[in-house]
């Protein structure tokens, strides 16, 4: 004879392990859409700082190339700081 309770209590895990997935899906994208917004936010500064201010073009390129080497250095210190935080929290 089948144990429904059993099978039922093992369908309820089984929906909330995918649940849990499905969140830190979502938490993953919410994070990397994160990641672009300040980068982007960086080369537009760098762009505006180009166009406005134009000197020299090796000194606007080192300008640009500082604020994109800036854009990067936050995204990957927010990177490191999330990945540090699951593996506090024992998150993979």
């Amino acid at each position: 004879m089948i144990n429904f309770s059993n099978l039922l209590k093992h369908k309820v895990k089984e929906l909330e392990q995918n649940m849990n997935i499905g969140k830190e899906t979502l938490s993953k994208f919410k994070f990397k859409l994160k990641q672009i917004i300040i980068l982007l936010f960086f080369v537009a500064i760098a762009v505006t700082f180009r166009i406005t201010l134009g000197f020299s073009p090796l000194v606007d390129n080192l300008v640009m190339i500082f604020f994109i080497l800036l854009g990067c250095w936050f995204t990957y210190q927010n990177y490191k700081k999330k990945e540090t935080e699951t593996k506090r929290h024992g998150i993979e």
